[in-house]
């Protein structure tokens, strides 16, 4: 069996995100057949009382690289380090008994020594890393690679297919950090605005009483969670979010929840900032200075006008899709051609469009299309634009090693069909199409692709339309797992996914 040892910690002064990213990537890994465990501080568990139940086995670890190697003397074929204050001297000391390490950093600010660097901001770019890590890391950015729990992306689901008219429901957390004074500014910021609103207060560790308190004194319809266990369909069950810039923040994108967007940690400036320029955010300021009259300024510029909601939510679903964690496993173990290569998914952007726009142009390829002529570039350019910004839309690039090779599409849609029978509870799935360039097919890309789709959404139902004559793709489908039922490939979650 595969073994990721994971060693990252949580407290209420560094808060939960680290944990909480490593536990959503340690689940996925499970549920691939990997065994997991984690060594963490002996503050951890007490911050996060849910890890040990978690049913990844904890282990208690200081900062040096010794104690790892006694807790696991048959070694690991993968370490993932998320941890601001470890670097390449610790990493490079764990080597003699890790494979592989894997390290999620999101400063930028010290050297490595792994094999993956993954930094799931939108602040960052390859080049950040390129002279701090070595010269055969692969480094992986951005929110589409944020390892976050699979319930934050079946709930958007829910959301794109079943629109929800704004309330105003406004949710306030602010993670687990003490943060009861920025929370009595806020109650008093939405009374100032005499705004009627329903307000959900999520309680960090380490305030629950004092929340409590605040809530009881304030004059609004108030409700207090504590010990969220379901935190995606609470966040969806509201029209605008007051929160913290951690990694809750990518959470709330992939719902298309607007956010008036607070900073409780120097590192999270720079998230705030720039989910504020991608349209999905408001910027209130520090925690410390935020006013209950700039409170109520934002929320009277956002709540009260659905309009600009709609566009903040639409433009936050654009910013993080809630896949990250299937496409980090994915980089962890891709799934091989029949030459032995790895084939990999990356998220498609408009730097892709001539490339893909090649692709589709080749007579060949397009002979079994629903529309055999080709588009003009212009229409092509237009197409792409909107694609990779429509949250219905999972456009990927498929990597034969580190080269583009194809395009694979997964759009959702509403209702099973009958050919997916009535599965889902959201009544949705996906269509299923799939191209590779005519020059590298014939060493089984095409299958390990719909095999690494088929990973990276592991919970819904997979549809296929396949032109009767096209004998290839109907061998492809096949190949892949799919079966052939009422004139279309379907293929279903296994059990238990």
């Amino acid at each position: 069996m595969t073994l990721a040892v994971f060693r990252a910690d949580a407290s209420p002064v560094i808060g939960g995100g680290h944990v909480m990213r490593c536990l959503a990537l340690a689940d996925r890994l499970r549920r691939e057949g990997w065994g997991t465990a984690f060594a963490c501080s002996p503050e951890t568990p007490q911050t996060l009382p849910f890890l040990a139940s978690s049913g990844h086995p904890v282990v208690e670890a200081d900062d040096g690289a010794e104690g790892l190697a006694r807790c696991w003397p048959g070694g690991t074929h993968w370490l993932v380090v998320d941890n601001y204050r470890l670097d390449a001297a610790f990493e490079a000391r764990c080597r003699p008994w890790a494979k592989r390490i894997l390290v999620i950093d999101d400063l930028a600010d010290r050297r490595h020594d792994c094999d993956i660097l993954l930094d799931p901001n939108l602040v960052r770019t390859v080049s950040d890393y390129r002279q701090l890590t070595p010269v055969a890391c692969r480094v992986v950015v951005g929110p589409a690679y944020a390892p976050l729990r699979p319930q934050f992306a079946q709930w958007r689901e829910r959301r794109l297919m079943q629109a929800k008219e704004p309330d105003k429901r406004i949710l306030v957390s602010m993670g687990l950090s003490d943060s009861a004074a920025a929370v009595r500014r806020v109650l008093e910021g939405i009374e100032a605005a005499g705004i009627d609103a329903l307000v959900a207060l999520v309680a960090g560790a380490g305030d629950v009483e004092t929340v409590r308190v605040n809530a009881a004194e304030s004059r609004l319809d108030v409700a207090v969670h504590a010990g969220v266990d379901d935190m995606a369909s609470l966040m969806a069950a509201h029209d605008l979010a007051v929160g913290a810039a951690g990694v809750s923040a990518w959470e709330r994108c992939v719902l298309g929840l607007p956010t008036l967007i607070v900073v409780t940690a120097e590192n999270q400036r720079a998230v705030a900032r720039a989910l504020t320029d991608a349209g999905a955010a408001m910027a209130l300021g520090d925690a410390e200075s935020i006013t209950a009259a700039n409170v109520g300024k934002a929320l009277t510029e956002t709540i009260t006008r659905p309009e600009r909601l709609l566009e903040m939510s639409r433009r936050a679903m654009a910013v993080c899709d809630g896949l990250g964690a299937g496409r980090v496993a994915m980089e962890m173990a891709p799934e091989p051609a029949r030459d032995g290569s790895d084939v990999r998914l990356r998220p498609a952007s408009e730097a892709d469009s001539e490339m893909i726009f090649e692709w589709q142009s080749d007579p060949f390829t397009r002979r079994y299309f629903n529309t055999p002529e080709a588009p003009s570039r212009a229409e092509h350019m237009r197409w792409m634009a909107t694609t990779v910004t429509d949250p219905t839309h999972c456009l990927n690039v498929i990597l034969h090693g580190n080269t583009p090779v194809g395009v694979l599409r997964l759009d959702l849609k509403a209702g099973n069909g009958k050919a997916a029978g009535e599965t889902r509870k959201s009544g949705s799935h996906y269509d299923v199409s799939i191209l590779v360039a005519r020059r590298y097919t014939g060493v089984g890309i095409g299958t390990a692709a719909l095999k690494a789709a088929r990973r990276l959404i592991p919970w819904a139902d997979f549809v296929a339309d396949v032109h009767e004559g096209n004998a290839t793709s109907h061998a492809l489908f096949r190949a892949a797992g799919y079966r052939s039922e009422g004139g279309r490939y379907v293929c279903q979650p296994e059990a238990g996914r």
